[in-house]
């Protein structure tokens, strides 16, 4: 089982165009990875030409895909399949090289713990696509393949359907939920998880245990690049000066009593901890109370 020097990321080619934090958060793998081959493949040509190139068999099924983000997951499965190595967005940060832990496997996929704010049927995932590692060659990323066509035949129709949220749809295919359902991610010979207490904890938060943290900057639907971070207890919500909403967040917060923190993105501290330590330490009956109030706050929050 040998897992390549290689980490791939995709991002535009015109670097202007990069949210305010994947430039920091690129140079952290690079820094901590000096003797890894580190790849940035343009989201536009890039991709086509690959995909064209080494999986013509599905040529077609990237060029019909309505949404940019759905060709660009689809897009990360091929890579890892084709070269092996790491594939990371641009939006984690890496404290540390991590290779040497990566033992008694070849596929390693980020574990989600994030999702208690979540409602309905993602409440169960255990997993997320951002962060994934594996050997060259991996079965597994042809089998998601395949499901990610089956998937897509599936619900294509859907897009045309003015009746069904199209928030839906690209939960459902583009944010790559169902696209890693090929294999049990409960069985530790087939996937393991990269654990979120120190590869995928809270965004604002921090400590020397971390290895690597997931800011998600979602870009791909925002219309306006955000450029604060608005920061309530250990909820962190991306904003832009421009946008109103960032009013409704500090009245909602005024109301609850709950102090608050704005800081622009360029100012974020990655080793600071926001979040006054409420963030995962593996103590199940500590995280079940974080997690908690947690949910109460941020349905506050967002709730209209």
């Amino acid at each position: 089982m040998h897992i390549p020097k290689i980490i791939h990321f995709i991002a535009p080619d015109d670097r202007s165009k990069w949210h305010p934090l994947w430039h920091r958060c690129y140079e952290s793998w690079c820094d901590n990875h000096p003797d890894f081959n580190i790849k940035l493949w343009n989201d536009s040509d890039d991709l086509k030409n690959f995909i064209d190139q080494y999986y013509p068999q599905y040529s077609n099924l990237y060029r019909a895909f309505p949404y940019d983000i759905m060709r660009i997951n689809f897009a990360r499965l091929a890579i890892l399949h084709r070269f092996g190595g790491f594939y990371s967005d641009m939006d984690v940060f890496c404290y540390g090289n991590f290779y040497d832990e990566l033992v008694d496997n070849d596929l390693f996929i980020l574990e989600n713990k994030l999702n208690e704010t979540n409602s309905g049927q993602h409440k169960h995932l255990i997993h997320e696509m951002c962060l994934m590692i594996c050997s060259e060659s991996h079965s597994y990323f042809a089998e998601c393949m395949e499901n990610s066509k089956e998937q897509f035949s599936r619900l294509e129709s859907l897009f045309s359907n003015k009746n069904v949220d199209d928030a839906w749809l690209i939960e459902q295919i583009a944010g790559g939920y169902l696209l890693l359902q090929s294999r049990d991610m409960f069985n530790p010979n087939q996937i393991s998880l990269l654990p979120h207490t120190r590869y995928n904890n809270r965004a604002c938060s921090y400590d020397n245990s971390f290895i690597t943290k997931h800011m998600r900057s979602s870009t791909w639907n925002r219309s306006v690049v955000p450029d604060q971070y608005f920061i309530v207890y250990n909820l962190m919500f991306s904003v832009s000066k421009k946008d109103e909403s960032i009013n409704n967040l500090i009245s909602r917060s005024d109301s609850l009593g709950l102090e608050y923190q704005i800081i622009d993105i360029e100012d974020f501290n990655f080793y600071k901890d926001y979040s006054n330590k409420s963030y995962f330490i593996g103590d199940e009956s500590f995280d079940s109370e974080i997690k908690k109030k947690t949910k109460e706050i941020y349905q506050y929050m967002v709730s209209e």
